[in-house]
């Protein structure tokens, strides 16, 4: 699921995580700009089900993490443009 910050307003990817799938085709991954509100995030308008490749098209700086566990959780740092984690 990815953000319409993302895809359609040029967004970077600032917040992963990585759920339960929900069929096989389902990677888990939850990819946010770390910019919603609770109010953008519950309409589900502002929300796609789309491949990773197609954000990875856009922007690949989280692909290194593509390979990490669900449950799972990463933001970007602002300072140094990387990703650190959120988990334990």
């Amino acid at each position: 699921m990815v953000s319409n910050q993302i895809i359609n307003d040029g967004f970077k990817v600032g917040r992963l995580y990585r759920e339960d799938p929900e069929d096989e085709e389902d990677t888990g991954w939850v990819l946010m700009s770390n910019c919603e509100d609770q109010e953008y995030v519950d309409d589900s308008s502002n929300l796609q089900y789309i491949t990773i490749g197609k954000v990875l098209n856009i922007n690949d700086s989280f692909i290194h993490l593509l390979g990490e566990p669900i449950g799972c959780e990463f933001e970007r740092d602002e300072i140094t443009d990387t990703f650190y984690s959120l988990g334990e």
